[in-house]
Formats: structure tokens, C-alpha cells, sequence
């Protein structure tokens, strides 16, 4: 299933800049391999039969055929379809690419219940993209999908909050909202919490032991920047 985007944080020996996008080509891959789980697994029984048959073709690389199954879900009502076809469109697959048409898609499956569908909408107006950049109404989102209990959402308002990015900044709420998120099971939050904790900032004290801990359940998760950046940093 396309993901186009995650929270991921880069970080220098002196300075933590959280960011929200992966490279087209590893999320490409990475949606394949989760595709082809979910169809030998016989499909998310959470998901509609449109959807199912979506990912199924999706899983077949048949993007163009994807992409239909998916904006006819979208059609009947389906919010997890609205939210797929969206990345469809925010990747060009199976369409032309279009950004705006995306938002709007990310926009009626976050309303129709799709929190997934909130927190692509939110990193939408956080990057500017397809629509004009409002980062105050993207940490918005990212909380309304964060209430729906979306580990997803939660990561990304966490990060919102410790960057103070469209929201006041709050380090020792977002260690809060990251432990959960951690604790759930999100490779992203045990990311972004091993660097907190790593580095330390207004209300958050240093834990290096805390970082490690969070750092290595990520990378043990498969969480490549967890890993990339045990090997660089270590958790001292």
C-alpha cells in the first residue's frame, strides 16, 4: 500500500532536525513488501472488499488497475479508499501525479474516519504540498488522528510539539505521546524517542539509557534510520 510519507529526525553530532519524508523508492519497496504480506495473509479483514481488491492489484504491481479499484471504493463511501487513492495520486501510480488531487482525496477519507488519511492530510499542509503550507492546521490534524488512536498521528504530533513547529513547543508532552507510541509498537516514535532522550531538550532531561532501549527496539523492529544511526551515534 503506498505510504508516502513517515516522520523520520536526521540528526548531526549537534543538532536534531526532525523531517517527514522517506526516498519514493524505499517507500515504494517497503509498500510492496506489506502488500504481498497482506494478500498471502488473504487481505485486511478491516478493510472493504474495493480495497481488498485494490491491494491485491497493487501487491501485482497492476498500478493503473489499483488505482480504479480504489477511487471506485472511494466513490462508495469507502474512507480507506479515498485515503489510497490519494497516494496513488501523491506518487503518480497508476495516474498522473497531482498533489492537490491527493489532498482532496487525504481530505474525505480523514472525514469519512480514515485517520490514516488525517495524517497524510497533515503532512500535506506541513510540506506545502498540493496546497498552500499551514503547519499550525497540520499539528492540528496530526492531534485529531492521534484522539482516533493512530500510532502514526501520534508520532507526527509529538514531533510537531517538540519542534514547536505550527504549536508551542512542549518536549516533555512529546516524550509523553512517544512512549505511548513506542510502547504500541511504532518504529518511528521509538526513533524520534531514542534521539530525544539522546539529546535531551527543554523538560527532557538526558537518558541515555532511555535512547538506547528505544533506539534499539526500533532498529530490532527493522527501523533502517534507528539502525543507521546506532552505527553512527551509538546511544552514549
Amino acid at each position: 500500500m503506498p505510504n508516502p510519507t513517515k516522520s523520520v529526525s536526521l540528526v548531526s553530532s549537534t543538532v536534531v532536525v526532525p523531517v517527514v519524508r522517506r526516498r519514493g523508492r524505499i517507500l515504494r519497496l517497503a509498500a510492496l513488501a506489506l502488500i504481498a504480506a497482506v494478500v498471502a495473509c488473504g487481505g485486511s479483514q478491516s478493510s472493504g472488499k474495493g480495497v481488498r481488491a485494490g491491494n491485491e492489484a497493487y501487491g501485482q504491481r497492476a498500478y493503473k488497475e489499483a488505482a480504479k479499484l480504489y477511487g471506485r471504493a472511494c466513490e462508495g463511501g469507502d474512507a480507506e479508499g479515498c485515503t489510497r487513492s490519494g497516494e496513488m495520486y501523491a506518487f503518480g501510480e497508476g495516474v498522473e501525479k497531482d498533489p492537490a488531487a491527493a489532498m482532496k482525496l487525504y481530505e474525505k477519507g480523514c472525514d469519512g474516519g480514515d485517520p490514516r488519511g488525517c495524517v497524510a492530510l497533515g503532512r500535506g499542509y506541513q510540506n506545502g504540498e498540493g496546497v498552500a503550507q499551514d503547519e499550525a492546521r497540520a499539528a492540528s490534524i496530526f492531534d485529531q488522528a492521534c484522539k482516533k488512536g493512530h500510532t502514526g498521528g501520534c508520532t507526527e504530533y509529538a514531533v510537531s510539539l517538540w519542534r514547536g513547529r505550527g504549536i508551542a513547543k512542549n518536549p516533555s508532552q512529546a516524550k509523553g505521546l512517544l512512549e505511548k507510541a513506542c510502547a504500541k509498537g511504532s518504529g518511528d516514535a521509538c526513533f524520534n524517542l531514542g534521539v530525544l532522550l539522546r539529546m535531551g531538550d527543554r523538560g527532557v532531561e538526558k537518558d541515555p539509557g532511555g535512547a538506547s532501549a528505544a533506539l534499539h527496539r526500533a532498529c530490532d523492529g527493522g527501523h533502517g534510520e534507528a539502525c543507521g544511526y546506532l552505527k553512527k551515534h551509538g546511544a552514549e
